[in-house]
Formats: C-alpha cells, structure tokens, sequence
C-alpha cells in the first residue's frame, strides 16, 4: 500500500538487496522517461548521445532536418553496436555497421543498397524509442504505454518553471560508480538526519531541525534546507566571498532534478552521470562594476545590466525607434549556448588563457577611425588612432617608425603619402612598431592581446576556407579549443581568432560592414568562456547599449559593437565561415517560430 508521503516508512530490506525487486526495479525504469543529454549537446545535425535505460542501449540523435529522432542501438542484421561512443557526432548524416557495411540514416532505417550481401526484413529498421524535450533537456522513454511526457512529469517545481534555460550550459560532466541499491542513493540524498554523524560541518551550517521534504507528486521530490544564523552559505568557512549570488536567499533548495540520470547495474551497484550546470557559478554580469563611457562632450553614456529579454530597440514616445539595430531575425543578437554543444569551457579557458602565455601575441584595432568605421559620435573621444597618427609625424619621427620596420630599406620618406601601415595592408605593423606607436604617441590599440588560429589575409576571404587550416602552433599549444572549434556548425572556416582585452581596456563602438555595403549578414560565432566580457551593441547616441548575455553568440556585425571597460583581462574567440545550410534554417525556425 501506498501511504501518504509524511506517512511513509522505509521499505524492508529485501527491497534493496534481493535480484527478484532488481527486477521490479527495471521494470520501473522501463516505465520513465529518463534525461539523456541537454539539448545543447545534440545542437547540430549529427550530434548523438547514448544512454542506458533499463539495460537498453538507446541512441537519441539530431537528424538533418533538426529533428531528434531515438532507437535502440544494435544492427537489425547481427546486432553490431553503431555507436560505440557515449556521446559523438555522426559524419555524413548515416552511419555504417561495422561488421557487414549496412548505413542507416539518422531516422535508423537502413538504406537500399548499401550492404548488397546483406538480407534484411522489408521495413526492418532500428527499434524507435520515444523522444521529447522539455526545459532544455532531451528525454527518452522505451515503453510505448507510458504516458507522454507532460502528462508523466506532473507538476513542474517553481525554481524550473522561474528557469532560463538558455542561460544554462554544460559545466562538466561527473560519474560516480555506488556500490549500493539505488533507493538507498535516493534516500540518502532526502533526509538530513544523518548530519549530526556524517557531515557535522553541514549540520551546524543547515541543521537538520530546519529541513524540509517536498513532494510534488509527479517526477520530483526535493526539499529546502536552512540556513544556520551565523552562516551564509554551506562553504567551508561559512562565508560568501566569490558564491554570494548563489545564495541570495537563506535556503539551499534541493532536487531530484531531470538532469540527474540513474543506472543500475544490479541489484547492489549503481552510475549516476550527472549533467553540472553553470548557469550560476560565475559572478552575473550585473554585478561587475565598470568604468563609464563617455559619450560626445564628456557626457556619461548610460549602461544598464545585460537583457534576458532580446526585444528590438526601445521606442521614444510617439513611437519612433531610437536607432534600431539591424540584429538577426528580429533580435539584436542570437545566444547559440543552448543549440551548440559547447563542451567543458572551463578547461578550454584553462588551455587557452595558459597559451597565451606561450604564443606570440599582436595588437590590433588602432586603425578603427582612420578606416572610417567608428561610431560618429565617439569620433572626438581623444583616444589616438594609429594611422592618424602616422600621418601627422613630422620626417624625423616617421623615420623613427620607418627603423623599427623589418625591412627599413624599403621604404621612401619622398613616398610618405602612398604608405599605408595596419592590418590588412601591405605594411603590417612589427611589435616593434606597435609599442613605439603605444608609448611615444600614445596610440590606443583596443586588442591588446589577438591571437589567429586560423589566419586570413583580407578582411574580405574571411568566410571562404579554401587553402587554410589551423596552425600548427594552434594545433599543439590549443588542441581542445580547435577540436571544439572544428566541432562548431561551419562548411566553411575562414577566421579563427582570439580577442583580448587587457584590464581597464574598451573596445570603441564600430562596425565591420556598412549597411547596404553587403546583401548578407557576416556568419560567426563567438565564444566568451568566461562569460565576462561585456560585448555590447549600440546604433545611436545616448541609447541604451544592449550587453550580450550569452556566451556563445551571432551578431550582426552591421550594427555597432564594443567592449565596456573591466578592471580586469578579457577575451573571447571569434570563428568566421558559412554555416551548415540546415543549421542556419533551423536557427531562423526556431528564432522566428516557424
């Protein structure tokens, strides 16, 4: 009998050692759905994901149409594993047993003809499994008569429904092997009492006395905990420090969440993947203090907090738009973090920020307001351009600069009106250059830090991948970072480059095309790791600049676009190229609804 839950009691002890309750126990799993992966992971098509339901292998996979589709995993000829992996990207769009060479595509039907020796049933494909998604997560179910998702998760907690999914990434992924019943893992996580024994640290923190057990009755069962009057969070010490917006409120709330994912194993072991997010593990960019900007005669340009919301521009009373921005789809930028799997961004800051150190870095930006592309009104801003600068220098000077060239021999002061010095030019400037300019005149470089793993000549050929590869130094000082890169929705990469901004530094507002200039929006992607960087965009004087929320982003680079000032060094990676067409239509449907 089922008792009420204030009224229930453990259950015997059979229950958790005896292999005839193990199979009650599958037979229970059969009966759910279960989380699989985020659906950030299986983002493009190809990605797949593996999961074990009940001792079935089962495969959820993205199909060309952006469509998932699930089946059991296991050739309809011999059984032969498809997909050896847990987690991958299918090539191609089919995938080939092993064994004999029969293909199946992405919808597991295997195709005419591709193993001529090999006879199958007409009709024969993988065995399907359920398939749905809710809240970010993809589910799967192996038993048909199992209600439909909404109906089977019951009531959704309010932390979840009060949830931006598209703020949550994949942190990490942690695998623990329990020599144990699974309920007893389950209890274990639901009742407090055992504190006072095991973790006494915990208990004079969240006193067991102050907990709470909530049932929601459908899919989840969790609880509250409070917090101890002298404490503020359960971290060692007790106090907040770094983790003060993890806690805003004096209780720690805990869940039996979808992203938590048992397997069993028998009757006395379990595996518990577990999917981390990280949505709040960084200090919120509202809460990183900047340097204002200074708008046309000193006036303070007014910044807010970043948007969760992505609306179009404000509009003045009486309805006119205040500088729109072009955007895309309607919205001034695209956050891609929840349709990318963007893999473990901790560690590839660690790579990245540790190679940084190793590589031969450059400046770049200097040029921005003799190239005519900065924001009118912050033309009179004071900060020195490099090739206005350039032009100014009397004989004497320009020879200085000239000496610090790698070949001074080459150049004519008679001919000083028909040099030009930067990027993309015949002359790019040496570090040498770049430090005289910086220091003796003052110049101000934004990107401080660039570093090309994937390098282009002209801004122009910056989406066309003909000829070019990563580096052979980005390939062994970064090996994570471009195995991610190469990972992302591209047919073509044309641009790979790290931008940095040292601390106190800005990027000024400027655009990369002129509106009209170009009949198609620039395809890139761009990864803020950190998520700290504060990339905004801005079409008029005194309008509120829209901050980038998002740590993996599309912006029309149409519109204007900058760095707000942080006492502290930032970057992120720009990837330029021509998006994956089925990629791309599945953006526009999903951002436009249709």
């Amino acid at each position: 009998m089922l008792l009420p839950f204030g009224e229930a009691v453990p259950l015997p002890r059979r229950a958790y050692v005896e292999p005839g309750f193990f199979e009650l126990d599958r037979a229970l799993f059969r009966a759910s759905w279960h989380p699989v992966a985020s659906e950030g992971e299986l983002a493009s098509p190809g990605s797949y994901a593996v999961a074990d339901v009940a001792g079935e292998r089962v495969v959820v996979v993205r199909g060309a149409d952006l469509e998932l589709a699930a089946f059991l995993d296991g050739c309809v000829h011999r059984g032969v594993l498809l997909f050896p992996d847990e987690r991958g990207r299918v090539e191609g769009l089919s995938v080939t047993c092993p064994y004999h060479g029969l293909r199946y595509d992405l919808r597991g039907r295997p195709e005419p003809g591709s193993a001529p020796r090999v006879r199958v049933a007409a009709g024969a494909a993988l065995r399907p499994a359920r398939v749905a998604s809710r809240f970010g997560f993809v589910f799967v179910c192996v038993e048909p008569s199992v209600p439909e998702l909404d109906a089977w998760w019951g009531e959704t907690p309010p932390w979840l429904e009060r949830a931006s999914t598209h703020a949550l990434r994949l942190g990490r992924r942690v695998e623990h092997a329990v020599a144990a019943n699974w309920k007893l893992c389950v209890d274990n996580f639901q009742e407090s009492h055992h504190f006072t024994q095991v973790h006494p640290s915990l208990e004079h923190r969240t006193p067991w006395k102050r907990s709470t057990s909530v049932d929601l009755g459908g899919a989840f069962l969790g609880g509250t905990m409070e917090l101890a009057d002298d404490a503020a969070t359960v971290s060692d010490s007790g106090n907040a420090r770094r983790v003060r917006d993890l806690l805003p409120r004096r209780r720690v709330q805990g869940q039996l969440r979808p992203e938590l994912r048992v397997l069993l194993l028998g009757p006395n072991q379990c595996g518990g993947p577990r999917h981390l997010r990280a949505a709040a593990a960084r200090p919120r960019l509202s809460d990183l203090r900047a340097r204002p900007l200074r708008g046309r005669g000193g006036r303070r340009a007014r910044v807010r907090p970043p948007r969760r919301s992505l609306l179009p521009a404000r509009a003045r009373p009486g309805g006119a738009m205040t500088a729109p921005l072009h955007g895309l789809f309607g919205r001034p930028y695209l956050p891609l973090e929840h349709l990318l799997s963007a893999g473990d961004l901790e560690r590839m800051d660690d790579e990245v920020t540790r190679g940084l150190v190793e590589v031969e870095t450059t400046y770049t930006g200097g040029t921005l307001k003799w190239m005519g592309v900065v924001a009118p009104w912050i033309m009179d801003d004071g900060y020195a351009d490099a090739m206005t600068t350039i032009e100014g220098l009397p004989d004497d000077e320009l020879a200085q600069f000239l000496a610090l060239a790698e070949d001074p021999g080459a150049f004519d002061l008679a001919q000083r009106a028909t040099l030009t010095f930067g990027d993309e030019t015949d002359h790019p400037f040496t570090p040498a250059q770049l430090r005289w300019l910086s220091r003796r005149h003052g110049v101000y470089f934004p990107w401080k830090v660039c570093y090309h793993l994937l390098d282009n000549d002209l801004w122009e050929d910056k989406h066309s991948g003909a000829g070019k590869d990563y580096s052979d130094e980005a390939k062994q000082i970064f090996p994570e970072t471009v195995r991610m890169l190469r990972s992302l929705p591209f047919t073509e990469v044309g641009r790979v480059v790290i931008f940095g901004i040292e601390a106190n530094d800005h990027a000024p507002l400027h655009r990369d095309t002129e509106p009209g200039k170009s009949l198609t929006v620039a395809q890139s992607i761009s990864i803020d790791p950190r998520g700290n960087k504060r990339f905004y965009l801005c079409n008029g004087e005194g309008d509120e600049p829209v901050v980038v929320d998002s740590l993996m982003y599309w912006f029309n680079d149409m519109d204007y676009h900058g760095v707000l000032p942080d006492p502290f060094f930032r970057y992120s990676i720009r990837t330029d190229g021509v998006f994956d067409r089925s990629f791309l239509r599945g953006l526009e449907r999903a951002t436009l609804g249709r």
